[in-house]
């Protein structure tokens, strides 16, 4: 174990250290038997190990697990009955345990940007455009003020040699010219008055953008998952403080949505959310992707460690027997997720049955069988299967014995 341990998975160890106290050396003997394939042979990394978070919501001053997230609602369970909470942080009540995790899918987080922004009312840009139409539609009213000015001023002309006994054309309108050339520069005085203040407008929008007055926080990705997930969602845990609050004195801020989807083709993720102090400070952030109540590693994790399949045996067999320290169990598969092309040679009966396999003290089988009493053997493609399958050992008063563990193909998950 300390060979698999220290060459390159530094919290694997720690978590070994943490979960075994002095003088417990039942477990170190027990996983050191699970030795590495040589290097030759060296397994592929199929799993992650990272610190992964589980939420939890009150309801009725209990708090229950949070088992999926419908739209922008919490799902959890009361009482056997689902039950919607809204996932808004902040009027729901949270918490929010850290813990190490392991899972055999891996989700890929590409392009992440997680930045402050601005609401759209609060926009420098946004509310400089929109001065800026005010502008336009001065620059529109002094354009027709100067044709109307134009056309006053030919008006003008034409009277004043219709009254000195010249002529004018036929159908010329006659009226109050001085009326109209007071509106008109009126009209005119005004336009001037609005494209007065443009400088200060430039001016005043290059002030707020440079105090950062920011008051909302925006998140993007890609998002792809190496197999299709039934309930995926996305959880995004932020801490922030105002301007004014002094280091550490953090507020926490927490985002669900549901996704449509989520399997090898990439997917955008993005959200924009308001309601942060202006010009609140982002100290840290993370993304955490969920199937269900699952949660699963991503490349983007705290602590993220990809693990071979032995050496995430490993680490469970070092948190069950660590967990279960006076505890007298059965043995129980853990690992062994069939894939496709072998799922495809077991009968519909094969996959869903229940076999019995013979264990060791270190998890490992030791042959299948069709009964509790072990006399009957599988056939040689079950036993071939079967013989991949790791196992939780029995344990008598938490020591790890030999003993049998029922296998069902079809709840393998890891």
């Amino acid at each position: 174990m300390k060979n698999i341990l220290q060459a390159g998975y530094p919290v694997l160890l720690e978590s070994a250290r943490r979960l075994l106290p002095v003088g417990v050396a039942v477990a170190v003997t027990l996983v050191s038997a699970v030795e590495p394939k040589p290097a030759e042979t060296t397994e592929p990394k199929t799993h992650a190990f990272f610190m992964g978070a589980d939420i939890s919501v009150e309801q009725n001053k209990a708090f229950y697990r949070v088992q999926g997230v419908v739209g922008g609602s919490f799902v959890i369970k009361v009482d056997g009955r689902e039950v919607k909470i809204p996932a808004d942080w902040g009027a729901v009540k949270l918490k929010v345990d850290r813990s190490l995790k392991l899972t055999a899918t891996s989700v890929s987080i590409d392009q992440l940007k997680v930045e402050r922004a601005y609401t759209a009312g609060n926009d420098p840009v946004k509310k400089f455009m929109a001065q800026q139409g005010g502008a336009q539609a001065a620059e529109d009213a002094m354009a027709t003020s100067n044709s109307q000015l134009d056309s006053a001023r030919m008006m003008g002309n034409m009277m004043e040699k219709a009254i000195r006994g010249g002529s004018v054309e036929p159908g010329f309108p006659t009226g109050n010219v001085r009326a109209l050339e007071v509106g008109v520069d009126h009209n005119f005085a005004a336009s001037l008055s609005s494209f007065s203040k443009d400088n200060s407008m430039v001016g005043k929008m290059q002030d707020e953008i440079g105090a950062e007055q920011f008051d909302a926080i925006d998140v993007g990705f890609k998002v792809s998952s190496g197999k299709p997930m039934s309930n995926p969602y996305v959880v995004v845990m932020a801490q922030y403080r105002s301007p004014t609050e002094k280091p550490g004195e953090l507020h926490n801020w927490i985002y669900a949505s549901a996704l449509d989807s989520l399997g090898a083709e990439t997917r955008r993720f993005s959200v924009r959310k308001g309601g942060f102090p202006p010009g609140f400070i982002l100290e840290k952030y993370q993304i955490h992707v969920f199937d269900g109540a699952q949660e699963l590693g991503t490349n983007v994790a705290e602590k993220q460690v990809p693990l071979t399949q032995s050496e995430a045996f490993t680490y469970l067999m070092i948190d069950y027997v660590g967990s279960h320290k006076a505890a007298t169990l059965p043995g129980k598969a853990v690992m062994g997720k069939l894939p496709a092309e072998a799922r495809s040679g077991l009968s519909a009966e094969q996959f869903d049955r229940a076999y019995y396999v013979k264990i060791s003290k270190a998890g490992l089988p030791m042959g299948a069988y069709l009964d509790t009493n072990c006399s009957q053997p599988v056939d040689e493609t079950v036993a071939a299967l079967a013989a991949n399958v790791r196992f939780y050992p029995a344990l008598e008063k938490g020591k790890p014995v030999e003993g049998v563990a029922e296998l069902k193909f079809s709840r393998l998950n890891l």
